[in-house]
């Protein structure tokens, strides 16, 4: 390990730096690259508790019957040069 200062875009930050040997490349954490300004958040939700008088299971009866189970056998057929890609929930619950 040693202890260097990043910089970018105007930003420095004195920080740890680990030598891996092997690693392929690079790598910053999230609060380094924000904090040299690498990265930044330009938009963000809020959630905010609302309080709801909604209750879909009796409003709409049935829509939650089978859910995530299908009749019968299904074959998914992808192209060739199809592209796997992983959705992760963006929002962060404090």
């Amino acid at each position: 390990m040693l202890t260097t200062t990043l910089e970018c875009n105007g930003q420095s930050l004195q920080t740890p730096v680990y030598v891996v040997e092997g690693l392929g490349r690079p790598l910053l954490s999230l609060e380094n690259c924000i904090a040299i300004n690498l990265i930044r958040r330009v938009n963000q939700a809020e959630i905010s508790p609302q309080v709801t008088t909604v209750d879909p299971e009796n409003e709409f009866p049935g829509i939650f019957d089978g859910l995530g189970e299908l009749d019968g056998e299904y074959e998914i057929k992808l192209v060739d040069n199809a592209m796997l890609f992983l959705v992760q929930d963006a929002f962060q619950f404090h």
